[in-house]
């Protein structure tokens, strides 16, 4: 595994991946953020998740899953963001990990 920019981590082949990641946020009092996978280009809705801010403008989103697409080929994963139409300004932290947890068999 490396990093491919500043925002983007190349998966080896070879190895199946448990992933996993959490993000706070700051979205406006009443508003939401979206966090979606994106796993060598293609976006992987059924991981993603949402964080909304009640009383204030502190949100947090957590997941994890399984990269298998790397069983045959290196797979880039980056995350996409959006929030709600009423976030004027939205500050946004986090941590992803990325652990090889089994062989691929070819």
């Amino acid at each position: 595994m490396q990093a491919a920019g500043t925002d983007t981590l190349t998966l080896s082949a070879e190895h199946i991946y448990l992933v996993g990641y959490t993000f706070l946020a700051t979205p406006e009092d009443g508003q939401y953020f979206q966090i979606v996978p994106e796993v060598g280009g293609a976006l992987k809705l059924l991981y993603s998740t949402a964080g909304s801010a009640s009383g204030t403008r502190i949100a947090s989103a957590a997941g994890s899953f399984l990269v298998t697409e790397t069983a045959a080929a290196d797979a880039t994963l980056a995350f996409r963001l959006t929030y709600g139409e009423g976030t004027r300004n939205i500050d946004l932290t986090g941590v992803v990990y990325a652990v090889p947890v089994a062989a691929a068999r070819q």
